[in-house]
């Protein structure tokens, strides 16, 4: 069996940890983390972590209707794009 070798550098899964604090709504950390690995780490960034937050909480709350709103003002190509949507929707 042949092995392949595989070189990530220390940025390399620096951004791969900053995208998982983004993505899975740290704002706090990925403000911290962002610092410490010297890493541009943007206000706008902050706003969009916790309106994924929000979608993620209205969603595990059970309010689908706000949670596609939310979604639809983030990016109303999701929306339109998706054939499952349409089908939420009351």
């Amino acid at each position: 069996m042949a092995s392949t070798d595989l070189y990530c550098t220390v940025r390399d899964i620096n951004y791969v940890i900053m995208n998982y604090l983004v993505s899975e709504g740290f704002p706090n950390s990925a403000r911290s983390f962002s610092k410490e690995a010297n890493i541009v780490h943007e206000p706008e960034d902050d706003e969009l972590i916790q309106t994924r937050v929000d979608i993620k909480n209205a969603i595990h709350a059970g309010n689908i209707q706000d949670a596609i709103e939310m979604i639809n003002e983030l990016n109303p190509e999701v929306s339109s794009s998706s054939p499952i949507i349409p089908q939420l929707l009351p």
